[in-house]
Parts: C-alpha cells; sequence; structure tokens
C-alpha cells in the first residue's frame, strides 16, 4: 500500500544515527561534546536533527531548539533567545536559572532584572563576553536538571554573536552533560568561513556528512510513497533525476503523484520534464542569493546543456570568463552545478527548474544564439569556410520577427546546409538542447540533397 503523503522515513543513515546515539550516551554520563551536520540543500540534515531530538527525548533529555534565518541575521544573539525562550517565561524558573554568573547573560535575553556583581571584573575587552560567559552559565543551569540537547538547524544564517558564542560554549562543555548538534548547509555566501571552522576544529567536534542516497533506497523510498508495484525502470529514472537527494526525491513522487504519473516503464521518459514547485522555489532562491551573475551563468548553462565550458558560457551571457569561473565555484557550493571547469547540473530536475524560469521570448533568443556560437565552433574545427554561411542562416532565423519558434528555424537552416564532416561531430542530446523544438522530417537529410550524411537527432 502507497505511503501516506507527509510520511517520513530516513533511509541509508544508519551511521549517522549510530554516531548521534553514541555522543547522546556520551553527554548523558557527563561527556560533553559538538557535532556538525554538513550538506548541500535537501540531503537530509533537518531530519538528522529531529531524529537526534527524538532520540534525545527517549533519554531523559531536555532539548533546546534554533534556526537560523536568512532575514534575522541581523538581531544580535537571536539564535540564544530561540533557545532559552521558552524557560524563561516563568519569573520563578528566571530567577533560578540567572542566578550568579548566569545574570550576565540578562541583557542578550531582554531580561532587564538579571545581573551580577561580577560583570565589572569580566567586562574588559569584548563587550560580548559577560554576555557569552553568562549564556555559558545559564546551559550549566539547566544541566543541573537534566542533560540538555542543543539542535541548532542552518546555523549558516545565524547572526554572527550566537554563533560566536557558540563557539564559545563548545571550549567550554566538556564536562558538562550536553551535545551541542548543530546543521550547516554547503554553499551559502553568510556566516564567517572562520566561525564554521572554528566549530569544526574543537576537540572532541564530530562531522556528518549524509551521503546521496543509492539507487537501492530509492526504489524502495518510491514503491513505499508510489506503491510496491513502481516499475524498476521508472524507480531508475527517478533516482537519475533527483541525483540521491532525498528532498528532490520526495518532491520528484509528489509531483508525479499530482500529475496522475503512473509509476510504469512508460512513464520514467516523463519524470525529467517534471518541475516540483518545492524545488524550483528552493533553487532560484540560492542562485538569486548569489547575485545577477549566478542567475545569467545557470540560464546559459541551461540552455547550452551540461558538459559545457566556461568560454562558451562567457561568450553567451556576455561576462568575463573569470567572472563565470568565481561565480561557477559559487554555484558549484551551493550545489546547483557538479563541476567548475566542465559546467554540468547537479542534478536534471535544477536544470529543468532553471530553465523553465526563462521567459519563453528570451529563450528562444538564446536558443537561437547559442546554436549560432556552436556552429561557429564547429565550423572552425573541422577547417569548414562553410561556418560564414550557417551563422548568416542562423541570424536568419533569430531576426525573424513573427516566428514564434527560432530555434526550429535555425535547426532547419543548419541541417540544410552543415556538412557530413560538421553533423559526424555532434551528439544527438547536444542537438536537441540547442533546439528542443525540432524534430526531424520524414525523409531526412538525404532530402534536402545530402547524402552520407547523419539527420540531427540521429546517431550523429
Amino acid at each position: 500500500m502507497p505511503g501516506a503523503r507527509g510520511t517520513q522515513i530516513l533511509l541509508e543513515r544508519e551511521r549517522e544515527l549510530a554516531l548521534i546515539d553514541q555522543t547522546l550516551d556520551a553527554a548523558a554520563e557527563g561527556r560533553g561534546s559538538t557535532m556538525l551536520v554538513r550538506g548541500p540543500a535537501g540531503i537530509g540534515k533537518s531530519e538528522l536533527l529531529s531524529a537526534a531530538s527524538l532520540r534525545a527525548a527517549g533519554r531523559g533529555f531536555e532539548t533546546l531548539r534554533a534556526r537560523g534565518g536568512e532575514f534575522e541575521r541581523s538581531f544580535a544573539f537571536g539564535i540564544a533567545r530561540q533557545l532559552f525562550a521558552a524557560h524563561l517565561e516563568d519569573a520563578d524558573q528566571r530567577a533560578a536559572l540567572l542566578q550568579g554568573a548566569a545574570g550576565l547573560a540578562g541583557p542578550a535575553l531582554f531580561v532587564e532584572e538579571a545581573g551580577t556583581d561580577d560583570g565589572a571584573a569580566v567586562s574588559m575587552g569584548d563587550p560580548a563576553a559577560p554576555i557569552q560567559h553568562g549564556l555559558h552559565w545559564l546551559v550549566a543551569n539547566l544541566a543541573e536538571g537534566a542533560p540538555l540537547l542543543i539542535a541548532v538547524d542552518d546555523v549558516q544564517w545565524a547572526d554572527l554573536e550566537s554563533a560566536r558564542w557558540l563557539v564559545y560554549l563548545a571550549r567550554r562543555m566538556t564536562d558538562l552533560p550536553v551535545l551541542l548538534l548543530t546543521a550547516i548547509r554547503d554553499g551559502e555566501p553568510a556566516l564567517g568561513a572562520d566561525v564554521i571552522s572554528a566549530l569544526e576544529e574543537e576537540s572532541g567536534s564530530h562531522a556528518l556528512r549524509p551521503e546521496p542516497l543509492s539507487q537501492v533506497a530509492t526504489v524502495d523510498l518510491v514503491r513505499f510513497e508510489l506503491g510496491a508495484g513502481a516499475d524498476e525502470e521508472f524507480c531508475a529514472a527517478a533516482h537519475r533525476a533527483a541525483g540521491g537527494n532525498p528532498l528532490y526525491l520526495r518532491e520528484l513522487i509528489a509531483a508525479a503523484r499530482d500529475a496522475d504519473l503512473a509509476p510504469v516503464a512508460e512513464s520514467a521518459t516523463k519524470l525529467e520534464d517534471l518541475r516540483p514547485e518545492g524545488i524550483s522555489r528552493s533553487v532560484l532562491v540560492r542562485i538569486a542569493r548569489l547575485g545577477a551573475e549566478a542567475s545569467a551563468t545557470a540560464q546559459v548553462v541551461a540552455i547550452l546543456g551540461d558538459g559545457t565550458s566556461l568560454q562558451r558560457v562567457a561568450r553567451l551571457s556576455g561576462l568575463e570568463p573569470d567572472e563565470v569561473a568565481v561565480t561557477a565555484e559559487g554555484l558549484v557550493r551551493a550545489g546547483i552545478l557538479a563541476g567548475a571547469e566542465t559546467l554540468d547540473f547537479a542534478h536534471p530536475l535544477i536544470r529543468s527548474a532553471v530553465y523553465g524560469e526563462i521567459a519563453p521570448g528570451k529563450r528562444a533568443v538564446m536558443h537561437s544564439r547559442a546554436a549560432q556560437l556552436l556552429v561557429a565552433d564547429e565550423a572552425s574545427a573541422v577547417g569548414s569556410e562553410q561556418g560564414s554561411n550557417w551563422g548568416s542562416k542562423l541570424s536568419e532565423s533569430e531576426d525573424s520577427e513573427g516566428d514564434p519558434e527560432p530555434p526550429v528555424q535555425a535547426q532547419s537552416n543548419l541541417s540544410r546546409t552543415a556538412s557530413p564532416g560538421l553533423w559526424s561531430r555532434w551528439s544527438p542530446v547536444r542537438v536537441r538542447s540547442l533546439t528542443p523544438h525540432w524534430r526531424p522530417r520524414s525523409g531526412g537529410a538525404s532530402s534536402e540533397g545530402r547524402s552520407g550524411g547523419a539527420e540531427p537527432g540521429s546517431s550523429l
């Protein structure tokens, strides 16, 4: 029976869960430690934090949770306030927890009555030092009642003051019954790398990097969600499309369900054409954070297809090669591209999201210009003098106002004028990526007066 929508199961995370169990057991015995879960968007970091919270509750832990927010980084000690707010609402409990040095944390927590005579002794130097010291003692006071799990998601968006306090705490909790568990998304231009590195380099710190799901796990999840009879070919196509990313796979399954796409072999080729809203939204927001150059670069790669070069992207985007190189590195860190030299999207679904965001008119013009660019490159490679003729033919199709699909006319012109030597160097995938609406005419290339040349879309 298919799984209920919204059901969450963790697959192939036994190693991560075992390490979480070990560190929780150690914390319960008074041996605190820090654990960082790192990886790209959608790999399952938040799910591991949720699983850790459930495991901690089963061991009698008190759990404090917080999450960084992209638009909340300017609020100093915002993460700290999230962690402790529920414990400071009651006046009696607040007074007990903020006794002694813990009272130094009062200003950060908007608790005006808190205070201590020790403040003057520690207030020299960094003005945040007394607050960090107070928050550390607040943790210690809470841990007297029960061991603590402090779980902070999206640390890359934490305010700097809270992030520095987390480093301060990590250095001082080895003898406390506390596990500090953080999740950090790779590739986000937010929190300084030095703060994250400081967390990673603390003695006793554990790093987790969840791996993409295997095809076996993908099959299990597809069949759990869509029924045990889901075809093997359909499952394999889902694995290729999602690239083992659990979030992308779940969104793809939901989109297939919404589209009434049966999990049969005949549906396999339709999966990559789906553009799940959740994936598109996530991908486009992450690209937008990286700036206009990142958006331009991603769109050009979507037009040219995987495996394109930095030089071609620069020529089509109008950016300088050095700009494209730096931008591509940022897109790789953000999990959008898989390679920064030969440019490939990390997942077909990401390419689909980027491609679908390009306005139809702009997309047609970009396809036509891309065809011009590649024809000129290929003509140069085979030493043909026909390059200028091909370029002019393609320009005609690009400049033809009223032609609703310039790429179609560009392909038609190209198929009539290209030499067999040129066609032998073009793959069907590249041809289709440049002119997605083109379909071979009956009679093929020979009907255009070429003998021996391969048709576009056939075995070129």
